[in-house]
């Protein structure tokens, strides 16, 4: 596998996510289904006005919540950048 390095511009103020596919493939929820993209983007979106700080303990807690007592499948990552 040969690496490219790309550049990417970003403008302030901006909020930068990056996760593990653990986050999107834990199983949970009411149908014993994977967390998932979508219902991460809604998530974040309905978030992007709360605080860094609360932003971190509303998703432990969503995410907890939605996992329930179903095991963990994966590491789980996700690391917020807050450019302001």
């Amino acid at each position: 596998t040969v690496w490219q390095n790309q550049t990417v511009s970003i403008t302030a103020p901006t909020r930068i996510f990056l996760l593990s596919d653990g986050v999107i493939d834990q199983i949970g929820g009411a149908k014993r289904i994977a967390f998932g993209k979508r219902r991460l983007s809604e998530w974040l979106t309905s978030q992007r006005q709360a605080p860094m700080s609360a932003q971190a303990d509303a998703f432990r807690a969503f995410f907890g919540q939605y996992q329930g007592q179903e095991a963990r499948r994966d590491d789980l990552t996700l690391l917020a950048l807050d450019l302001d």
